[in-house]
């Protein structure tokens, strides 16, 4: 091989190696990213759900607060049962029956139907119920 031939033989192979230098710094910069973005999506996940966990602790204590106070504070009431209305399972199947019950309170007639639905049905029309107001 004459001497202009092997410098362009090594020409080609400093540059090859360089080329391959710089491909392996890339792929490595690019593990380090997706390595970096991952760690970040975990923490965004970690403090989203503990954010909703907090979120439903503050509203069950909310919630206590409410249930403890309406019995500690509220007032008992005298209803009755007026009519039991026919509704459907969670399924899908007939039949479940929900009282409706009236009072009064204040001088004003109130009228609401129970969300708790039985069959058999749990109360009888003109039972008298106690409530909480």
């Amino acid at each position: 091989m004459s001497s202009p031939d092997k410098k362009l033989d090594d020409a080609i192979e400093k540059y090859e190696k360089g080329i391959d230098k710089n491909i392996n710094k890339i792929a490595n910069t690019a593990e380090k990213v997706a390595s970096g973005l991952n760690r970040l999506f975990i923490g965004c996940a970690t403090i989203v759900g503990n954010l909703f966990f907090m979120a439903f602790c503050l509203w069950a204590a909310y919630a206590a607060y409410n249930s403890f106070n309406l019995g500690k504070n509220g007032e008992t009431t005298t209803g009755i049962v007026t009519k039991l209305e026919e509704g459907t399972d969670s399924d899908g199947n007939c039949c479940t029956y929900s009282p409706v019950i009236e009072f009064q309170a204040n001088g004003q007639t109130y009228t609401f139907e129970s969300d708790n639905a039985s069959y058999p049905p749990e109360y009888e029309i003109g039972e008298e119920v106690k409530n909480f107001i």
